[in-house]
């Protein structure tokens, strides 16, 4: 199934196995510290996706 990802302000489609979650995707991705949002709603890792989701990628920024 396919999955459009907005990542760093681009557009990319990747094919992904029916069934696959959100934490598959970003191994798949090698992304460290994201949060993947769907329709304005964060997405655990545990969630899965469907064909044709969009979604988009968001780095963790943390400070003090």
């Amino acid at each position: 199934m396919k999955i459009i990802i907005n990542h760093n302000n681009a557009n990319k489609t990747i094919e992904l196995k029916k069934n696959s979650t959100v934490g598959d995707i970003i191994k798949l991705m090698q992304l460290e510290d994201v949060l993947i949002i769907k329709n304005g709603e964060i997405l655990s890792n545990d969630d899965i996706v469907q064909e044709n989701d969009k979604l988009r990628v968001l780095p963790v920024v943390s400070g003090g």
